[in-house]
């Protein structure tokens, strides 16, 4: 990785840091997606809103990519509901074919429903749908709808 690449990714994490406020002692424990990773099956509570940031690096047949800040904004609408916003974010091609893929990303818009528990398992649904919002070189060319269907990890 580049020097200022490097520094970048740094001053992001820093400020990242910096940025995390003290939760009073009786708020509820909350569970966390991982950007980039992975979605949990359960969702903000009601009123709660909560932002969570990740980085991406990846080695595909020797072309890297860094992907950061893989960004996520999520607002509890109801007991089980959830409002989500995939915040832009910036990718760089490091080397190979890879270097040429270089920009920033497209914007996502979602809602999670928590089914659960059943069973004594979490289980939720995500429908979400891509925004054409990054350079025409590097966004989607339409809205892309998708949904999941995260459960739990066993």
């Amino acid at each position: 990785m580049n020097r200022p690449t490097l520094a970048f990714c740094a001053a992001a994490s820093l400020a990242a840091l910096g940025a995390q406020a003290q939760a009073p002692v009786d708020s509820p424990t909350i569970v966390t997606d991982r950007p980039a990773v992975a979605n949990s099956s359960v969702v903000v509570p009601e009123g709660g809103f909560q932002v969570e940031n990740g980085f991406l690096a990846t080695d595909t047949g020797g072309g890297h990519v860094v992907d950061f800040p893989e960004s996520n904004l999520r607002y509890g609408l109801l007991q089980k509901t959830e409002l989500r916003l995939a915040v832009p974010d910036y990718f760089r091609g490091l080397s190979g074919d890879s270097a040429q893929a270089t920009g920033i990303g497209d914007m996502a818009l979602g809602l999670k429903q928590q089914l659960g528990p059943l069973g004594g398992f979490d289980v939720s649904l995500i429908a979400f749908t891509s925004l054409p919002t990054g350079p025409t070189r590097s966004r989607v060319t339409a809205t892309t709808p998708a949904c999941s269907c995260p459960g739990p990890a066993r």
